[in-house]
């Protein structure tokens, strides 16, 4: 939190920041992401620290509010027990926090998360926290019953909002998600079981960047939007290397693809844009799911990184590569102190890409 002393200007320009007072001793300014101002004072009080609320800036000016400060701790010092901050934050505060703090770790589903909320949790976005009740919470859930996915991730939502909160008032109450029992919801366990007619399918895609962009998903089990987004400024042609610097996650998940000359060549479709797999339409591909449905490919596209996993796993290839080449989360204790290159990992690669393309024509 910066110390300095506050003036017209700094107050002015202050944003999302607590900034304490150099020349009066537990004088402060609170800015949120809101666009709220506050002038607090804060001091130890029976050995705990009690923050109290002022007024807003600008309806207090710098010097009004640093005097009425002098005023208050005054009264501490002589006795006076104030009672400890209530923020009465919302719903919409919350949201607003988490989101900023989501772009702050370099996540790209901000405005998602914001936009779910508003969709399931609307009337509730400028109720204060505190007066949402875990009845309400548990009624809200069972009367999303009837798409059980949708119901958990709305309120897991609110969940991350109110935990968010949690880290700005400690006054709130205990998070009321916190006994909700989650909907049983079944993992999809589709993949490609033909992946010869698949292949034949995607052949008939007039586009032929929708094309390459479809089966470099397969041979590369990448998340859809890490494909789409590729750049040219992360590929490493000389080095066989593509980096994907903002995958799901956020920048502290970005990591390394070993590229292989099959995927190299799916790349070179002969369009000049900064884009790997660009539109006319809106600089990026974004949907290829409508194409790919117009030749007949019905399976989803996450399940070409699912049928890239399970390949894999046929492959023998180690399980703790798949989460590499992957890039899930999870890893063993064992695992995390490996440190492997995409040099390290390329032959997996070509060994995964090798099966599924041999798959495309099992006669030959």
């Amino acid at each position: 939190m910066p110390v300095q002393k506050i003036t017209e200007p700094v107050a002015r320009s202050a944003e999302r920041t607590a900034i304490w007072d150099t020349e009066l001793k537990g004088f402060g300014l609170v800015a949120r992401t809101s666009g709220t101002k506050s002038w607090v004072i804060q001091k130890k009080i029976a050995g705990r620290k009690t923050r109290v609320t002022l007024g807003r800036y600008p309806v207090l000016n710098v010097a009004e509010a640093r005097s009425f400060a002098r005023v208050k701790l005054l009264e501490i010092e002589t006795g006076w027990q104030p009672e400890p901050d209530k923020l009465e934050l919302t719903l919409r505060d919350a949201v607003r926090e988490h989101k900023a703090d989501m772009e702050n770790d370099g996540r790209s589903s901000g405005d998602t998360f914001e936009h779910e909320v508003t969709l399931y949790l609307g009337d509730w976005l400028d109720r204060p926290l505190a007066s949402i009740s875990p009845q309400e919470i548990r009624a809200r859930h069972r009367e999303m019953a009837k798409i059980p996915a949708t119901a958990n991730r709305a309120l897991r939502e609110f969940r991350a909002a109110y935990n968010t909160a949690l880290g700005i008032d400690r006054h709130l109450p205990a998070n009321p998600t916190s006994g909700l029992k989650w909907f049983h919801v079944p993992k999809r366990e589709t993949i490609i079981t033909d992946l010869a007619d698949w292949h034949k399918r995607l052949q008939k895609i007039s586009n032929p960047i929708v094309r390459h962009s479809l089966e470099f998903s397969l041979l590369t089990g990448m998340r859809v939007t890490d494909v789409l987004t590729m750049r040219w400024e992360d590929v490493d042609r000389s080095g066989l290397v593509l980096h994907r610097p903002c995958p799901k996650g956020g920048t502290r998940r970005a990591f390394n693809v070993p590229l292989t000359e099959r995927l190299v060549s799916l790349m070179d479709h002969g369009w000049q844009s900064e884009w790997v797999w660009p539109s006319t339409h809106s600089g990026h591909l974004v949907n290829v799911r409508k194409p790919a449905k117009g030749v007949g490919i019905t399976t989803k596209i996450h399940d070409l990184r699912r049928t890239y996993a399970t390949v894999a796993a046929r492959e023998r290839v180690p399980q703790h590569i798949v989460g590499r080449l992957l890039n899930h989360s999870w890893a063993t204790q064992t695992a995390d102190y490996q440190v492997l290159t995409a040099d390290d990992l390329r032959p997996y690669q070509e060994q995964i890409g090798d099966a599924l393309v041999r798959s495309f024509n099992p006669q030959g």
